[in-house]
This record gives C-alpha cells, sequence and structure tokens, in this order.
C-alpha cells in the first residue's frame, strides 16, 4: 500500500508540471550555485541545448536513473558537439546536499553533468518557474525529498522547449536536443542519412523534415512534413 501510494504520489507530480493553461508561462532565466560556490545562471549558458532535472543525492532510485540517462545521452554525442548540450542536476536538498556531498555524488556520472543548489527560497523560485514542485517528508529520524521527475529540455535560446517524462531514453533525449539545435540532427544518423538531410534545408513555410528510418538505407529514404 505504502508503494503504491509513492507511485500515485509521483504521478501526480508528474502531472502537476504539465503547463495546465496555454497562455501560462513556464521557464524563465534563474541563479543558482555550483559545487565549487559558483554563481550559474541560465543565461549564461545561452547557445547550448539544456536539460535540467531536479533531485536530490539520497534519491534512491529516480534520480541516480535519470542521471545514468544523462551520462548515455552525453556518450552519444561526438567530441565536437558536446559543448552544445549541458545537462544539470539541480539538488532540492541543501541541507545534506552540500558542496562535498553533491561533487562526490556527481563522481559516480561524470562532472560534465553540471550540478547546481542554492537555498531552500531560491530552489523554490526556480521549481516555481517550471511548474515543479517538491516537498520535505519526515522519514522517523531523518527524512526524504518528493519532487517532481521530468526533465526540462531548454532550447540555445533560453526558452523552455519540451518537458520529458521519468523514463525518457537518452535517445529519445538526444532527439528532443537535436530538434533544438540544427548541428545536432545528423548525430546518430548513418553517413547516408546526413548526406539526403543537407539535401532538404528547413522549408520557409515552418514545417520540418523527418527521415522514415524503417527504409533501407541501401534506398534513398523517404520523408514527410511534421507540424
Amino acid at each position: 500500500m505504502k508503494i503504491l501510494r509513492a507511485l500515485l504520489y509521483c504521478l501526480a507530480m508528474c502531472l502537476a508540471a504539465v503547463p495546465v493553461s496555454a497562455g501560462k508561462t513556464i521557464g524563465g532565466d534563474f541563479t543558482l550555485h555550483t559545487t565549487e560556490g559558483e554563481a550559474v545562471s541560465l543565461l549564461s549558458l545561452r547557445g547550448k541545448v539544456v536539460l535540467m532535472y531536479f533531485g536530490f543525492t539520497h534519491c534512491p532510485e529516480m534520480c541516480p536513473a535519470e542521471l545514468f540517462q544523462f551520462k548515455q545521452l552525453l556518450s552519444l554525442l561526438p567530441p565536437e558537439r558536446k559543448h552544445q548540450v549541458q545537462p544539470i542536476f539541480v539538488s532540492l536538498d541543501p541541507q545534506r546536499d552540500t558542496r562535498e556531498v553533491l561533487d562526490a555524488y556527481m563522481g559516480h556520472f561524470g562532472h560534465e553533468i553540471m550540478a547546481l543548489t542554492g537555498s531552500e527560497q531560491e530552489l523554490r523560485k526556480v521549481t516555481e518557474q517550471y511548474a515543479a514542485r517538491f516537498r520535505y517528508v519526515p522519514t522517523g529520524s531523518s527524512y526524504t525529498v518528493d519532487h517532481t521527475v521530468n526533465t526540462y529540455v531548454i532550447d540555445p535560446g533560453g526558452s523552455l522547449a519540451r518537458i520529458l517524462p521519468y523514463g525518457t531514453s537518452a535517445e529519445d533525449m538526444l532527439r528532443e536536443s537535436s530538434n533544438c539545435c540544427r548541428e545536432l540532427r545528423d548525430v546518430g544518423k548513418p553517413p547516408m542519412y546526413q548526406a539526403v538531410f543537407a539535401e532538404y534545408p528547413p522549408d520557409p513555410s515552418g514545417l520540418s523534415y523527418q527521415f522514415d528510418l524503417a527504409v533501407s538505407r541501401k534506398e534513398r529514404p523517404s520523408i514527410h512534413a511534421i507540424m
């Protein structure tokens, strides 16, 4: 029963992070701090695709799973493209996640993933901007942190582009990142697809094109327009 309640709460937290009104603006600039105490703003990351996840180091399963997908995502990128994607882990537990604890934790996943945190007040401001939620729940002599488990994809201009649900694969994260950044669109495609893609630049009408990847590499891939 406890497990069921936990799952239902996580589902509710996911749904709470989805925009409920087309007129509501979600996202925006913020400033938090690295494990070295350096202030980092979203504005300072302009030009990169940012993937942001809220969590805490004592998280037993979901946070490590998402950070592993971030690590996999970076492994899919060629060296010359890695600087265009910046995964961020925002700790919502400043009391326990000190700079030293957070830095050691991130070592398990790679320091290419940026770890940020701040005061509880600063964190609540950021989560409210992104329609996310978190709360501290007592567990005997300690506590845990219930939190939204979505990943937020922010385009190179600093605008929220997509909210990805928990469990999104690294490959799908790459696909969403490539939708935000033209230079990433060829990553992971066979050379033939890359060459054909160059023959079909974006249409002035605003339509973009994607390949039917079911076509054999020996054939010319078909394309179809998507909104």
